[in-house]
């Protein structure tokens, strides 16, 4: 498919596209990407990309055929069912579709959720709550496509293959990868109108979507320094610190966190701009791109890849890991967190439910807002708290180490994972467990700090 891409460019250009100190290729990182031929200022344009050049909504109701059938239907459809049948009807023409240079650089498949099978997910039930994300989105693939079969009868597609879910995956999945947000208003975008209800889903770019991915600098969690006993407002008393929430994150180094550019459409220009992050790029650099703050979890089910040493990334926690002392404040939270971040921390709410949890009435009473200002109340709290999380630790790797064991002894034997879909699982589970390890070993930490400080009124003795 990079054969296709010189074609691509020369289309784009023909068109009043421009591209600026950058070219297409293999990379090492991602596969397919785009290279700066010299040095790029930070902030500069790279690519303008026409609005007609996009694929729209707006693009499939001015084709006469995709806005026939849509009008005709009993039953609106989403504007993603709009986008997903104009992409597949000018795939079906092959060149006689006026974005054939475009289409035919597109992957044949994909392994984010719209693609996984049941049996892919065997890597992620250690996790229900991402075991049951991505098998929703390959079950919503399923329902779209059924709700949209009688618009697919009525398109005059070549063949029959056009209108079965195979063919509907791929579009749809092609969507959910590679389109860019567009700010309602934009030429055309119907607001309405003919469709029925849902997100508008942006505007496929070309050659934009060639740019892979740099996630933005990294959150503010918790860190070691927030959680060791100084930060206890029984050490400090009530003029204590609070955790160091307005540490400044680490500056951007060039290809990592915080080093992607932008994309927006720019309505004075009637284009799609991409820009260099601020750090600009390196020639012979990759120029990523920022898609936004995304876990793992929600990486592999969008975009169909996991990073190694994602800064957003978090490992969720079951509320039956939890020990029943625990469990209300467990329950409390939503997945999003009730988990350990990247770096082995509690999220702030984990840490927060925890500590009240764990606090007696009597410290409840009185301290209260310091668990609310992210302080521990007592060291005999903080150490039932970080007791009750070393043991939900336990009980998480208990459940994911066995299937890990496996895929690594499939890998280390030559069969490794059967499909793509679970690689992609089976490397998302090899971060997860990653981070519940940095997980134990925080908890250790705080539990060994605590026992050396006061063994006696924590009840946690040193070593054990």
């Amino acid at each position: 498919m990079v054969e296709a891409v010189p074609r691509l460019i020369s289309w784009l250009e023909s068109r009043g596209g421009r591209l600026r100190d950058i070219e297409a290729g293999e990379v090492a990182q991602g596969g397919r990407g785009i290279v700066a031929t010299r040095d790029i200022a930070p902030g500069a344009c790279v690519l303008e990309v026409p609005f007609p050049c996009l694929m729209t909504c707006s693009s499939a109701l001015a084709c006469p055929t995709v806005s026939a059938v849509v009008n005709a239907g009993p039953l609106p459809l989403t504007p993603f069912q709009v986008l997903t049948i104009h992409v597949l009807l000018e795939t079906s023409k092959k060149t006689g579709s006026a974005w054939w240079p475009y289409l035919q650089t597109l992957p044949h498949s994909y392994t984010s959720g719209p693609y996984f099978a049941a049996s892919d997910l065997d890597a992620l039930a250690p996790a229900p709550s991402v075991h049951r994300r991505v098998a929703e989105a390959a079950q919503r693939t399923r329902r779209d496509w059924h709700a949209a079969l009688p618009a697919l009868r009525a398109m005059p597609f070549p063949d029959d293959r056009w209108r079965r879910l195979g063919a509907w995956r791929w579009a749809a999945a092609t969507l959910g990868t590679r389109t860019m947000y567009l700010p309602p208003g934009y030429p055309g975008h119907a607001g309405g109108g003919p469709l029925g209800p849902g997100p508008d889903p942006g505007g496929l770019t070309p050659l934009g979507d060639l740019h892979n991915y740099a996630p933005p600098a990294g959150p503010l969690v918790p860190s070691l320094v927030d959680l060791l006993p100084g930060s206890v407002a029984s050490r400090g008393g009530a003029g204590a610190d609070a955790a160091g929430r307005a540490r400044e994150p680490h500056p951007p180094k060039p290809g990592g966190p915080g080093s992607g550019g932008t994309g927006r459409y720019d309505a004075d220009s009637a284009t799609y701009r991409i820009t260099a992050g601020l750090l600009g790029v390196p020639a012979g650099a990759q120029v990523f791109l920022d898609y936004g703050r995304y876990t793992n979890a929600e990486l592999m089910q969008l975009y169909g890849f996991v990073l190694r040493d994602n800064p957003h990334d978090a490992a969720p926690l079951e509320v039956a890991s939890f020990c029943v002392a625990a469990r209300g404040a467990a329950l409390a939270l939503g997945p999003g967190e009730r988990c350990i971040a990247w770096g082995g921390a509690p999220s702030w709410g984990l840490l927060r439910a925890l500590r009240l949890a764990a606090a007696t009435p009597a410290e409840r009473r009185a301290g209260a807002y310091l668990a609310l200002e992210d302080r521990g109340i007592s060291r005999a709290g903080e150490a039932r708290a970080f007791t009750w999380l070393r043991g939900a630790l336990d009980r998480e790797l208990a459940g994911a180490t066995p299937v890990l064991v496996e895929g690594l002894r499939r890998e280390e034997a030559g069969q490794g994972p059967p499909t793509p879909c679970a690689e992609v699982a089976l490397a998302w589970l090899k971060e997860h467990v990653r981070i519940l390890l940095r997980g134990l070993q925080t908890c250790d930490t705080v539990l060994s700090s605590l026992a050396e400080i006061d063994p006696e009124r924590t009840g946690v003795r040193a070593g054990s």
